[in-house]
Formats: C-alpha cells, sequence, structure tokens
C-alpha cells in the first residue's frame, strides 16, 4: 500500500499517563501512529497505525488539533481502547514507557511528539478527559 505525506500521532491517555514509543535505532521517544496509506481517512489512518506498532485498537479518539511542520500532522488524545498488553512492531518500536505528562520534557522527543504533547496539555486543561 502506498504511504501518502500526511500522519495521524494518537495520544493514548491514562491516570495521568501518556504512552511514548522509543523508536528503534534512534534515541527518541514518538507518539504511536504514522503515515496515512492512500486513500485513509485520518481517523482510519490512526486506528491501523496505532495497532500496528502497539497491539492498542483505538476505540474513542478526539482530533486535538494539527501541525503543518515538513509535512501534515493530526493529533488525536485516546481515552479508550481494546488491550492492556501492548505488542511491539519491533522494526519500528524497541521500547514503549507510560509517562506522567507533565514530564514528558525530560524525554528526548522528536518534534511531533513534543507538539502533540502540548495539543493534549491544552485539551486536558480545557476538559475533563
Amino acid at each position: 500500500m502506498q504511504d501518502i505525506q500526511v500522519v495521524s500521532k494518537g495520544i493514548f491517555y491514562k491516570n495521568g499517563k501518556v504512552l511514548l514509543l522509543k523508536i528503534t535505532n534512534d534515541t527518541a521517544y514518538d507518539l504511536p501512529g504514522g503515515h496515512l496509506h492512500f486513500g485513509e481517512s485520518i481517523e482510519q489512518g490512526l486506528y491501523r497505525e496505532c495497532f500496528e506498532e502497539t497491539g492498542l485498537k483505538v476505540k474513542k479518539a478526539v482530533k486535538i488539533g494539527e501541525t503543518n511542520h515538513k509535512k501534515p500532522k493530526h493529533f488525536f488524545f485516546v481515552t479508550k481502547w481494546l488491550g492492556e498488553d501492548i505488542i511491539l512492531q519491533l522494526e519500528e518500536v524497541e521500547k514503549y514507557k507510560w509517562t506522567d505528562i507533565e514530564k514528558c520534557s525530560t524525554y528526548n522527543l522528536t518534534r511531533t511528539a513534543e507538539d502533540g504533547i502540548k495539543l493534549a496539555e491544552k485539551y486536558i486543561a480545557s476538559s475533563n478527559p
């Protein structure tokens, strides 16, 4: 399937913590998600990419914003999913961690993850997720 230059990312949020993924052969952490396939909606791409990378099946996600640094990136706040055991796609992700959202800035994050965390913090402050 051909990828297009549009990205969907999920901020999985539970008990004040977010899910960060350590990229294989890199020092940076990122959020679950990735490039859309041709013909996919941003939601379909989110569900597929998150499941491929983590084994978690998104059930409830709210779009909280987008950025356009290098390519369009759409961010979703994920509050419901199926699965508890994370099954990593080791070709892309070597480990994961649940981290207090306010401590995310202490990690080496991708620019995309930094943008997503900032949007999530604004969303949390303005609503009751």
